[in-house]
């Protein structure tokens, strides 16, 4: 099994067969993410399918793509700023995100999308410090 990515919660990890097993670190059980992944394929949304979940692992189909900060640094547009202060927080993405779109147009978008970060209960104080950083970099204290 070869490690392809972490995150907050869960390692994921290539099968070799096609196949990726997502891995909740703490023990807990995926079974309602996967009720939620097999509810949305059943109403036609575009997911990998589900081969089985059994406590804290999942065994999905694995997925050819972009990764969401490449995807998101594809379309360098304001919109796309609510998005990367969202779906990551990282400064690295951030900054990424905002030399590629021009930090001058993607500035106005950046509050609202560090106000929404910070709403986050999933966020990590690391988190809410980095973006906090970069608002005050941006925008000055």
């Amino acid at each position: 099994m070869e490690l392809l990515a972490s995150g907050r919660d869960c390692d994921i990890f290539d099968l070799g067969d096609g196949t990726v097993l997502r891995r909740q670190r703490d023990g807990r059980s995926l079974a309602a993410e996967a009720a939620v992944l097999r509810h949305v394929a059943g109403h036609g949304f575009p997911c990998p399918a589900l081969h089985r979940v059994d406590g804290p692992d999942m065994v999905l189909d694995l997925v050819e793509g972009p990764t969401m900060t490449q995807d998101v640094l594809a379309d360098p547009s304001d919109e796309r700023a609510r998005a990367a202060g969202v779906l990551s927080p990282a400064r690295e993405l951030l900054d990424a995100f905002l030399d590629s779109a021009g930090r001058d147009d993607a500035r106005g978008a950046l509050p609202e999308a560090v106000t929404r970060r910070l709403a986050d209960g999933n966020a990590t104080d690391e988190e809410r410090a980095a973006v906090r950083s970069l608002l005050a970099r941006e925008h000055g204290p």
